[in-house]
């Protein structure tokens, strides 16, 4: 999507790129040891939802040769593996507090209106 400006699942032209951020509430970086996060930039295309993610070829070099903290695919890896995304384990947890932040409110609505009577 980056080079043809298109999707390549649907062929639609209608494409976001979201800039590489790193900062309160954005997730759009590789944290690499002690140093300046690599930055990713997303292409998402807005037809089917499809995205891309590119990091510029001097923070690849970065990442290649930062071995603690960027783990390369090693001849055990099968591709049959899932993988999870350490946001995924975020997200979870902000959408479980959410849940019980939401019944306690409608608990505690409930006790008012019983209260009032």
């Amino acid at each position: 999507m980056k080079n043809t400006k298109k999707c390549p699942k649907c062929q639609s032209s209608d494409i976001v790129k979201i800039k590489g951020e790193c900062g309160y509430g954005t997730v759009n970086s590789i944290a690499i040891s002690g140093r300046t996060p690599v930055l990713v930039s997303r292409y998402l295309c807005c037809s089917c939802g499809y995205s891309e993610e590119w990091i510029n070829k001097e923070d690849i070099i970065r990442l290649a040769r930062d071995k603690k903290s960027f783990n390369r695919y090693s001849k055990e890896f099968h591709d049959d593996q899932p993988t999870t995304h350490p946001m995924s384990y975020i997200i979870l947890q902000i959408t479980a507090i959410m849940v019980i932040t939401l019944i306690l409110g409608v608990l505690l609505m409930g006790l008012l209106i019983y209260l009032k009577r």
